[in-house]
């Protein structure tokens, strides 16, 4: 199995913002600019969760994912006239995914929220400053791929204040010892 790392986060920046350029340019005469940039995104930010669904380690629910993920798409296209609330609602998916699949913790699955929002934010102002979806876009998953330096969870320290395992864990090691001994015995 495939695990994401900073460097296929990169390469698919790289891939997606070339992606979203070529398709842009292409079909920039023969559609509607809201329609096409909502298109794009949709395409782009849906290979992106199938990508993370297939580099995470849970199997279970990805139909059910892309099921809901089309379904809101294709609402979205029809109730939502703004193009940055569409993206930020499709960046929100995104969030929702990572949070479901890579973390067991609120406090990491909050601290992956503040880097989603904090990635929209650099692609809206690359995009103001250079006028250059490239470069929106190559902000924004460049900014994404920085989640793999998240842990799932952060967990207590095993020892105490005193530098002592606690009591529970302390029987918990030799009650599991004690399994083993037992099951040993009765080969």
């Amino acid at each position: 199995m495939k695990k994401m790392t900073f460097n296929k986060g990169v390469m698919f920046a790289f891939v997606a913002s070339l992606f979203s350029t070529i398709c842009f340019s292409v079909l920039s005469g023969v559609l509607d600019s809201d329609l096409l940039m909502k298109s794009i995104s949709s395409v782009v930010i849906f290979v992106y969760l199938v990508y993370l669904m297939q580099c995470s380690n849970i199997r279970t629910g990805r139909p059910t994912i892309i099921l809901i993920w089309s379904i809101l798409s294709v609402v979205l296209v029809y109730l939502v006239d703004s193009f940055v609330l569409f993206l930020m609602l499709q960046i929100l998916l995104i969030w929702l995914v990572r949070s479901l699949f890579y973390y067991s913790g609120a406090i990491t699955s909050l601290i992956d929220l503040c880097l989603t929002v904090f990635s929209f934010f650099v692609a809206i102002w690359a995009i103001a400053h250079t006028d250059s979806l490239f470069a929106s876009v190559w902000s924004f998953f460049l900014f994404q791929a920085t989640f793999v330096f998240i842990p799932e969870n952060f967990k207590a320290d095993r020892k105490t204040a005193t530098g002592q395992i606690n009591e529970f864990e302390r029987s918990f090691y030799q009650t599991q010892v004690a399994i083993k001994q037992l099951s040993m015995v009765r080969r």
